[in-house]
């Protein structure tokens, strides 16, 4: 317990505060939501990747700034920007992690689903891949789906870390600070069709993108439903009473 004394009043009163904690405050992070405008990605019974992406990095770079970081996002509306202009774009923001939001698919109304991430080709190991290690459970976790086990054959997987597959992808190869792209689901999943169409799901799953941020950075990520921070220093003005003859506040933090 840490006590902090402070002198001038007599009167007895009691009040309870949060001290806000950004963990996150500093930091410069960029998101990516896949494709836009023109480019709607991949579409299936009339819902698009582009719109999805954006509804989901959107939620993300909300709980990343509620938790004190600065966010580059390369798109905020249904607009379509070259791949080039967003790396570009992130590395001119002195962007130090850069996460690009994207769903999955196959052949409509097939049922396969699951997480991945992508990283540059042979860096499993480096940052980039360990934040894609740090994104992944807490993606799974969220969605209750499995991870990938195989994108193909220029994607090989990244030994002893499921669901992440590195190859030659432009976001990824022209951006000069670890970076990773992750596809969430596959929307072409009847089941997960239908679950993309729920604006709170949308917001669920940049909520795990962001927690696996912030397990990343080894921070306590902030709840989903907006309730206090785990990390939150909690100050509890107990009283205020004369000692010796001088009054005094004593402060109790938990």
């Amino acid at each position: 317990m840490r006590k902090i004394a402070a002198f001038g009043l007599f009167f007895l009163f009691s009040v309870i505060f949060n001290v806000t904690h950004a963990s996150l405050k500093g930091l410069h992070i960029g998101v990516d939501p896949g494709h836009g405008g023109a480019d709607t990605g991949a579409t299936c019974k009339d819902l698009h990747e582009s719109d999805i992406a954006l509804s989901t990095a959107l939620a993300l770079e909300e709980f990343l700034e509620a938790d004190g970081a600065t966010v580059v996002m390369s798109r905020k509306n249904d607009q379509y920007l070259y791949l080039a202009s967003r790396a570009n774009l992130f590395n001119s923001k002195d962007v130090e992690y850069m996460v690009s939001v994207h769903y999955n698919a196959i052949e409509c109304t097939r049922s396969a689903n699951g997480v991945l991430a992508l990283i540059y080709r042979n860096m499993c190991s480096e940052t980039g891949g360990k934040l894609a290690h740090s994104i992944v459970p807490q993606v799974t976790n969220k969605t209750g789906l499995d991870t990938q086990q195989y994108v193909s054959e220029t994607s090989p997987p990244c030994p002893d870390k499921p669901g992440i597959f590195h190859g030659k992808y432009t976001i990824l190869m022209e951006t000069s600070m670890p970076a990773t792209l992750i596809e969430v689901s596959f929307i072409t999943n009847p089941d997960e069709n239908q679950r993309l169409r729920d604006p709170e799901y949308l917001r669920a799953n940049g909520w795990a993108i962001y927690a696996g941020v912030a397990d990343f950075l080894g921070e306590e990520p902030l709840p989903l439903d907006g309730g206090d921070n785990g990390d939150a220093e909690k100050c509890v003005i107990i009283k205020v009473c004369p000692v010796m003859g001088k009054p005094t506040i004593n402060f109790h933090f938990e």
